[in-house]
């Protein structure tokens, strides 16, 4: 990743990474039909404290990496997951993943898109 960063950025190319999206760490699709089916509460979010550690190290991993390179930024998205104590699952009754780690379509373009869309213009700000 270094390698190629490098070598576009020797080349001009502004390049957006996008940080991963925290895993549910199960089927979350799943879990919801199981839990319906079975008359029990739907698991509507996980602890941010489950994910946050990983997350973090993601974070400094990656921006190491992007950090002293002038036309690559980094722009996190596990936050907008996980604002507070819990990191959400759903919206409503809706899974936001169509497994344990996958944004499902609701997800990515409901959920992540709007904030994503406003993080990626600071970042092309940036590159300018």
């Amino acid at each position: 990743m270094s390698r190629t960063l490098t070598k576009l950025n020797d080349l001009d190319v502004n390049v957006i990474i996008l940080g991963p999206s925290p895993g549910a760490g199960f089927d979350v699709p799943r879990a919801l039909a199981l839990a319906d089916l079975n008359g029990i509460d739907r698991p509507a979010a996980v602890a941010t404290s489950s994910v946050r550690e990983v997350q973090m190290q993601v974070d400094v991993l990656i921006s190491s990496v992007t950090n002293d390179l002038e036309n690559v930024s980094y722009v996190p998205v596990w936050d907008i997951f996980c604002p507070l104590e819990s990191c959400a699952l759903t919206i409503g009754n809706t899974s936001l993943y169509s497994d344990g780690g996958h944004l499902s379509g609701l997800g990515a373009t409901e959920f992540l898109g709007p904030a994503l869309i406003q993080r990626v213009n600071a970042a092309l700000d940036l590159l300018k």
